[in-house]
């Protein structure tokens, strides 16, 4: 994948015309990295788990194209893989695909589409996924330059390790943003989701056998209780809040809160969140960039679904996350990158327990024609 973004836009800068109408930007990056869990390992000590050395490579090529002054198109391929020493297991490979158009169909009104895919693919295959999702939405530009937007999309997220995590979904979102100075920016959205599962909602069931009640999918592999449960199909409505600040000057400084509310059919599976994120990116000194995140997040309860088949999606594995990266150039278009990351869950009200840090040290290579 990797490659073929290379090719691709080598044939799109040298393509006739490309300085009129085509933007295109290539950006590679190749490093060592060290990942104190390379299994992303639950519920272990720090001294039970296994760190190990890999070799990281990213490459991601942004396309767009400008059919007339109303109408464009918008590309981007992104291939990425990790490469362990040790947990060789571990080897994963990332694909991202978006196509989009953009068009302006007044002063006022815009219109876009985007159409995304993603695959993750592991040597182990335990946590192999899909997700495609498409958008439309329509911005409008009303008084005070305050601009409204309103997105509806649909996605089918595919987990072949158990098909009962599988899911199609459709949300709406409704969105606001402004200027609250000549260097703030805010911006706020409300989302309602639902989701549709292609497994049956864990329900509760008496066991005569240990006479005590038990949880169960009460369906054909979990056939224990099929004569007495009660079975339905899952499904989960979300509802998500958020507020984003963004502020430039002789820095950037960009702030996000949001809250989630998640409700099945299956009590076993209601999560709520509440978390921050505020990241930064300045100059230092020498022609030193910082680039810093830090991001904090609440959870209460968490799927049982999950914990059963030890599935921790990035929003859990991500939930509190300390991001501190030092870049500097050195030749014309290639940076020094120096990373260093820490993950955990430690405010979820759960048992499940997630630590994980990692250091890299790499290259990255940055082109772009227009």
């Amino acid at each position: 994948m990797i490659l073929v973004a290379v090719m691709l836009s080598s044939i799109l800068i040298a393509a006739p015309g490309a300085s009129n109408n085509n933007h295109v930007q290539l950006t590679m990056s190749l490093g060592e990295e060290w990942d104190s869990n390379a299994a992303r390992t639950l519920n272990l000590s720090s001294l039970d788990k296994e760190s190990d050395l890999l070799t990281r490579v990213i490459g991601e090529l942004k396309w767009a194209h400008i059919v007339n002054p109303s109408n464009s198109l918008v590309g981007t391929v992104l291939g990425g893989a990790k490469r362990f020493h040790s947990q060789q297991s571990e080897d994963v490979i990332v694909h991202n695909i978006s196509l989009g158009s953009r068009h302006k169909l007044s002063p006022k009104w815009k219109l876009g589409t985007d159409v995304r895919f993603r695959m993750t693919r592991m040597r182990s295959v335990l946590r192999d996924y899909s997700l495609a999702q498409g958008d439309l939405r329509l911005d409008w530009l009303g008084i005070k330059s305050v601009e409204s937007g309103l997105t509806v999309s649909a996605k089918r997220f595919m987990f072949p390790t158990e098909t009962r995590l599988s899911y199609y979904g459709g949300s709406v979102t409704l969105g606001f943003s402004g200027k609250l100075s000549e260097h703030m920016q805010w911006r706020t959205t409300g989302t309602y989701e639902r989701d549709e599962f292609g497994g049956n909602a864990l329900t509760t069931v008496f066991d005569p056998n240990n006479n005590q009640m038990t949880v169960t999918f009460c369906d054909e592999e979990d056939s224990r209780f099929l004569q007495t449960c009660m079975s339905q199909p899952r499904q989960d409505d979300i509802l998500v809040a958020r507020l984003g600040l963004f502020y430039q000057r002789f820095f950037l400084l960009r702030g996000n809160l949001f809250f989630e509310r998640r409700r099945s059919n299956s009590v076993y599976e209601d999560i709520n969140r509440v978390g921050l994120t505020v990241s930064t990116t300045l100059e230092m000194f020498a022609g030193i960039m910082l680039n810093a995140l830090a991001s904090i997040q609440y959870t209460s309860e968490q799927s049982l679904s999950q914990n059963l088949y030890q599935f921790q999606p990035e929003d859990d594995e991500n939930q509190n996350r300390i991001t501190l990266q030092l870049s500097r150039e050195i030749i014309s278009q290639v940076d020094l990158l120096v990373r260093y990351e820490y993950f955990s869950n430690a405010f979820a009200t759960s048992d499940t327990l997630f630590t994980r840090q990692t250091a890299f040290v790499g290259l990255r290579f940055d082109t772009q024609s227009s």
